[in-house]
């Protein structure tokens, strides 16, 4: 049975019919996350067991250094940095975060870990985790920089940096998010091996995340990172996001937003599909007779 682009099913169907357009709903991936700690210069971390081609992976790695020297950021091919630098200092004493991102390909689903390259330097020690996501409109939204073409629904967010600061609260920068069901996680960065409290959230609403993970290393200099995510029901600013710790540390914080694979859904007659390719809806005719084709 021939079959009818989207454009002349609104034109067939649009007297008698309706269309809605809506969001996928963005799930963390089976197996997710993964972590790991060395001293060394490599970060090996498992692939999180359930990753399919179209998931996005976000490493979120923290280096640790005593000796003054520069620390370069985290970095393996295929895999584009996010935001990467300093976020704390003391003296001779460093700590810096990067956080990358990865779309599967169809080569992830067999692949066994990811070997991160970290600074020579950083003999004091490096913690980092992967946490993926499904449902992700990895082309619909923009990029790292703020081109269209990527998988985040605002631009990300920069790491917040505490120089000196030794406190307990971690606080990372709002963003403004563009689409209902968009998915905000705040990565927490961190210079010393303090836990993270289970009360992070965003002002707006207030919205409570939902911890992925809290790994403290007490490793050199000590060190950890941690995560906390949820959907958003709205749009708009999301104000900043805070955590508090088991202690004083100096952190870092920053807010990503990835954006939701939009559905389609067609309402017609006896019948409602939703997802899939152009197929007859049975039943269903316009005024004229015509049979209703629905795509999504």
């Amino acid at each position: 049975m021939r079959k009818f682009t989207s454009l002349l099913v609104f034109a067939i169907v649009a007297n008698t019919f309706f269309s809605t357009i809506t969001s996928a709903q963005i799930t963390q991936v089976t197996g997710s996350p993964q972590s790991s700690t060395t001293t060394g210069i490599t970060l090996t971390i498992t692939k999180p067991s359930g990753i399919l081609a179209g998931d996005v992976m976000i490493a979120n790695i923290v280096q640790s250094d005593n000796d003054g020297n520069t620390l370069s950021d985290a970095f393996l091919n295929g895999w584009t940095e996010i935001d990467g630098g300093d976020f704390a200092t003391n003296g001779n004493d460093h700590w810096r975060g990067t956080i990358l991102y990865r779309v599967a390909t169809l080569a992830d689903q067999s692949a066994a870990d990811y070997a991160f390259t970290v600074d020579s330097d950083a003999g004091e020690g490096s913690v980092g985790a992967i946490v993926a996501f499904r449902g992700v409109d990895v082309t619909g939204g923009v990029t790292e920089t703020g081109a269209a073409g990527g998988p985040f629904d605002v631009e990300p967010g920069t790491i917040s940096t505490s120089a000196n600061a030794n406190i307990s609260t971690v606080t990372a920068s709002a963003i403004s998010t563009n689409s209902v069901g968009a998915a905000v996680i705040m990565f927490g960065l961190l210079g010393n091996n303090q836990n993270f409290n289970s009360n992070w959230q965003i002002a707006t609403g207030p919205l409570a995340l939902a911890e992925l993970y809290d790994i403290p290393n007490n490793s050199g200099l000590d060190n950890g990172i941690g995560a906390a995510w949820a959907l958003r029901s709205s749009t708009g600013n999301t104000d900043p996001g805070t955590v508090t710790l088991s202690g004083n540390a100096r952190h870092g914080g920053i807010l990503i937003a990835l954006k939701p694979l939009p559905t389609f859904t067609v309402n017609a007659g006896p019948d409602q599909l939703v997802g899939g390719t152009s197929v007859a809806l049975s039943g269903s005719t316009n005024a004229g007779g015509t049979p209703v084709y629905a795509w999504t």
